[in-house]
């Protein structure tokens, strides 16, 4: 079971990009692979890698990146799941597990991890 606190914002955009990202417009595709970048190179040791991850994931410090994200990364994730929702009902399913309601890590899965729910033989 899951053990970190519950936020439903922060859940449904993972939840989203994780099995949605297609769906995504090109810009917004865009600045998650930047933020992946800026993540992947706060931890790398060598200069020579971090110029290497900024090449391939590009960078969020400059360009229509940064616009993106100039009220924030939590307020573009939030902006950017909104007009997903806006854009594509019916092509989205968010799965939310029967007992507690919250929502669980596929469209397709019958375990909650929050509460330890299965629905496997419903």
């Amino acid at each position: 079971m899951e053990t970190s606190a519950y936020d439903e914002q922060r859940v449904l955009a993972q939840y989203l990009w994780h099995n949605y990202a297609n769906l995504f417009p090109s810009e917004h595709r865009e600045v998650m692979k930047a933020l992946i970048g800026d993540a992947k190179a706060s931890v790398a040791r060598d200069s020579l890698l971090v110029n290497r991850i900024r090449m391939i994931f590009g960078s969020t410090a400059a360009g229509k990146v940064a616009e993106q994200l100039s009220d924030g990364e939590s307020a573009f994730q939030k902006r950017a799941c909104e007009q997903l929702l806006t854009k594509h009902p019916s092509e989205i399913a968010i799965n939310r597990c029967p007992r507690c309601t919250r929502i669980v890590r596929t469209p397709e899965a019958k375990q909650c991890l929050w509460c330890g729910h299965d629905w496997h033989a419903a």
